[in-house]
Protein backbone atom coordinates (compact mmCIF):
# COMPACT_ATOMS: atom_id res chain seq x y z
CA UNK A 1 0.00 0.00 0.00
CA UNK A 2 1.48 3.30 -1.01
CA UNK A 3 -0.03 5.52 1.37
CA UNK A 4 2.45 8.40 0.46
CA UNK A 5 0.87 8.69 -3.17
CA UNK A 6 -2.52 10.14 -1.03
CA UNK A 7 -2.72 13.93 -1.20
CA UNK A 8 -5.56 15.02 0.86
CA UNK A 9 -6.15 13.80 3.91
CA UNK A 10 -9.12 13.84 5.99
CA UNK A 11 -9.15 16.26 9.00
CA UNK A 12 -12.05 17.72 11.28
CA UNK A 13 -13.80 21.32 10.99
CA UNK A 14 -11.69 22.39 13.61
CA UNK A 15 -8.40 22.36 12.30
CA UNK A 16 -9.79 23.35 8.99
CA UNK A 17 -10.70 26.36 10.79
CA UNK A 18 -7.59 27.21 12.65
CA UNK A 19 -4.91 24.48 10.57
CA UNK A 20 -0.81 24.11 11.79
CA UNK A 21 -0.16 21.83 8.37
CA UNK A 22 3.48 21.58 9.94
CA UNK A 23 2.27 19.28 13.55
CA UNK A 24 -0.07 17.73 11.01
CA UNK A 25 2.26 16.80 8.42
CA UNK A 26 4.82 15.50 11.32
CA UNK A 27 1.44 13.32 12.84
CA UNK A 28 0.56 12.21 9.56
CA UNK A 29 4.55 10.98 8.79
CA UNK A 30 4.48 9.39 12.48
CA UNK A 31 1.76 7.33 11.85
CA UNK A 32 3.25 6.30 8.43
CA UNK A 33 6.39 5.35 9.82
CA UNK A 34 4.61 3.32 12.69
CA UNK A 35 2.23 1.57 10.56
CA UNK A 36 4.99 0.49 8.25
CA UNK A 37 7.48 -0.92 10.75
CA UNK A 38 4.39 -2.63 13.02
CA UNK A 39 1.30 -4.61 10.49
CA UNK A 40 -1.15 -4.25 13.97
CA UNK A 41 -1.18 -0.84 15.90
CA UNK A 42 -3.07 -0.13 19.00
CA UNK A 43 -4.00 3.70 19.09
CA UNK A 44 -5.35 4.78 22.42
CA UNK A 45 -6.36 8.64 23.58
CA UNK A 46 -6.59 10.44 26.68
CA UNK A 47 -8.09 13.99 26.92
CA UNK A 48 -7.03 15.21 30.61
CA UNK A 49 -7.39 18.33 32.90
CA UNK A 50 -4.73 19.98 33.76
CA UNK A 51 -3.51 22.11 36.63
CA UNK A 52 -2.08 26.44 34.60
CA UNK A 53 1.38 25.40 35.29
CA UNK A 54 4.51 27.13 32.72
CA UNK A 55 5.79 23.21 32.07
CA UNK A 56 4.54 19.82 31.50
CA UNK A 57 6.33 17.57 34.01
CA UNK A 58 2.84 16.18 34.55
CA UNK A 59 2.48 15.37 31.14
CA UNK A 60 6.05 13.97 30.77
CA UNK A 61 5.63 12.18 34.19
CA UNK A 62 2.73 10.34 32.16
CA UNK A 63 4.01 9.36 29.37
CA UNK A 64 7.48 8.03 31.20
CA UNK A 65 4.85 5.56 33.18
CA UNK A 66 3.22 4.15 30.13
CA UNK A 67 6.83 3.88 28.46
CA UNK A 68 8.48 2.14 31.62
CA UNK A 69 4.65 -0.01 31.95
CA UNK A 70 3.98 -0.84 27.98
CA UNK A 71 8.44 -1.38 27.27
CA UNK A 72 8.76 -2.05 23.90
CA UNK A 73 5.18 -2.90 22.82
CA UNK A 74 5.02 1.02 23.74
CA UNK A 75 5.72 2.27 19.81
CA UNK A 76 4.70 6.41 20.20
CA UNK A 77 2.84 9.04 21.44
CA UNK A 78 1.66 13.04 20.66
CA UNK A 79 0.25 15.72 23.20
CA UNK A 80 -1.35 18.61 22.58
CA UNK A 81 -1.88 21.47 24.96
CA UNK A 82 -4.62 23.59 25.15
CA UNK A 83 -6.14 26.47 26.98
CA UNK A 84 -9.89 26.70 26.77
CA UNK A 85 -12.52 29.68 28.13
CA UNK A 86 -15.25 28.05 29.39
CA UNK A 87 -17.49 30.16 31.36
CA UNK A 88 -14.97 32.81 31.96
CA UNK A 89 -12.39 30.22 33.55
CA UNK A 90 -9.45 29.29 31.68
CA UNK A 91 -8.68 25.25 31.73
CA UNK A 92 -5.53 23.65 30.55
CA UNK A 93 -6.28 20.38 28.88
CA UNK A 94 -4.53 17.37 27.37
CA UNK A 95 -5.40 15.29 24.43
CA UNK A 96 -2.71 12.34 24.16
CA UNK A 97 -2.48 9.92 21.93
CA UNK A 98 -0.39 6.81 22.29
CA UNK A 99 0.20 4.06 19.87
CA UNK A 100 0.95 0.11 21.38
CA UNK A 101 1.73 -3.03 20.31
CA UNK A 102 -1.92 -4.06 18.24
CA UNK A 103 -0.45 -7.77 18.27
CA UNK A 104 -0.14 -8.05 22.31
CA UNK A 105 -3.15 -5.41 23.37
CA UNK A 106 -6.60 -5.46 21.92
CA UNK A 107 -8.70 -2.85 24.23
CA UNK A 108 -7.51 0.96 24.40
CA UNK A 109 -9.91 1.42 27.08
CA UNK A 110 -8.80 -0.93 29.48
CA UNK A 111 -5.04 0.34 29.22
CA UNK A 112 -5.65 3.84 29.23
CA UNK A 113 -7.86 3.68 32.57
CA UNK A 114 -4.67 2.72 34.33
CA UNK A 115 -3.20 5.66 32.83
CA UNK A 116 -5.83 7.88 33.83
CA UNK A 117 -5.24 6.07 37.64
CA UNK A 118 -1.72 7.78 37.29
CA UNK A 119 -2.91 10.85 36.29
CA UNK A 120 -5.52 11.74 38.65
CA UNK A 121 -2.81 10.17 41.76
CA UNK A 122 -0.31 12.86 40.22
CA UNK A 123 -2.69 15.83 39.80
CA UNK A 124 -5.91 15.15 41.69
CA UNK A 125 -7.13 16.02 38.45
CA UNK A 126 -9.50 13.93 36.14
CA UNK A 127 -9.80 13.22 31.99
CA UNK A 128 -11.28 10.70 30.02
CA UNK A 129 -10.82 8.03 27.80
CA UNK A 130 -11.44 8.88 24.42
CA UNK A 131 -14.30 6.82 22.86
CA UNK A 132 -16.32 8.10 19.76
CA UNK A 133 -19.80 7.97 19.19
CA UNK A 134 -21.34 5.97 15.98
CA UNK A 135 -24.77 7.35 16.81
CA UNK A 136 -23.21 10.91 16.29
CA UNK A 137 -21.81 10.71 12.90
CA UNK A 138 -18.48 10.39 14.40
CA UNK A 139 -15.21 8.52 12.97
CA UNK A 140 -13.53 5.89 15.31
CA UNK A 141 -9.50 6.88 15.38
CA UNK A 142 -9.16 4.89 18.39
CA UNK A 143 -8.80 1.32 18.71
CA UNK A 144 -6.95 -1.85 16.64
CA UNK A 145 -5.24 -0.06 12.91
CA UNK A 146 -3.92 -2.55 10.81
CA UNK A 147 -1.54 -1.80 8.23
CA UNK A 148 -4.19 -2.81 5.06
CA UNK A 149 -7.03 -0.73 7.03
CA UNK A 150 -7.14 2.01 4.35
CA UNK A 151 -10.19 3.43 5.73
CA UNK A 152 -9.34 2.77 9.65
CA UNK A 153 -6.02 4.66 8.76
CA UNK A 154 -8.15 7.77 7.04
CA UNK A 155 -9.87 7.39 10.24
CA UNK A 156 -7.18 7.94 12.84
CA UNK A 157 -5.28 10.04 10.80
CA UNK A 158 -8.61 12.38 11.15
CA UNK A 159 -8.33 12.06 15.18
CA UNK A 160 -4.96 12.82 15.53
CA UNK A 161 -5.73 16.48 13.31
CA UNK A 162 -7.90 17.56 16.18
CA UNK A 163 -4.00 17.66 18.09
CA UNK A 164 -3.16 20.37 15.04
CA UNK A 165 -5.57 23.14 15.05
CA UNK A 166 -4.19 26.29 16.56
CA UNK A 167 -7.12 27.49 18.26
CA UNK A 168 -6.80 27.07 22.41
CA UNK A 169 -3.42 26.91 22.13
CA UNK A 170 -1.67 30.36 23.72
CA UNK A 171 0.47 32.77 21.41
CA UNK A 172 3.29 32.69 23.95
CA UNK A 173 7.04 30.54 23.82
CA UNK A 174 5.70 27.65 26.13
CA UNK A 175 5.41 24.52 24.06
CA UNK A 176 2.04 23.30 22.90
CA UNK A 177 2.42 19.90 21.00
CA UNK A 178 4.92 17.13 21.40
CA UNK A 179 5.63 13.78 19.68
CA UNK A 180 7.57 10.90 19.35
CA UNK A 181 10.45 11.71 16.80
CA UNK A 182 11.21 8.25 14.64
CA UNK A 183 13.49 8.26 11.83
CA UNK A 184 11.26 7.33 8.52
CA UNK A 185 11.73 4.08 6.97
CA UNK A 186 13.91 4.27 3.70
CA UNK A 187 14.15 1.04 3.07
CA UNK A 188 10.56 -0.52 3.06
CA UNK A 189 11.51 -3.69 1.13
CA UNK A 190 12.82 -5.45 4.18
CA UNK A 191 9.69 -4.84 6.43
CA UNK A 192 6.65 -6.96 6.05
CA UNK A 193 4.06 -6.43 3.94
CA UNK A 194 0.36 -6.30 4.03
CA UNK A 195 -1.46 -9.16 2.26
Amino acid sequence: MKRKQTKNYPSTPTYQAAPNSRQFTKLINLLETLIDRHEKILVCRLDLLAHSLPDHKDIQFLIAKAKDKYGSDFFGYAWSCENSNEHGKQGKHYHVVIFLNGHKYKSDYKHMKHLLCWWTLKTGLFGSVGRYDAAKGERNSVGLLRRADVKKFDDVIYGLSYLCKTSQKTDSSERMFNMTQLKSITDKENYRQAA
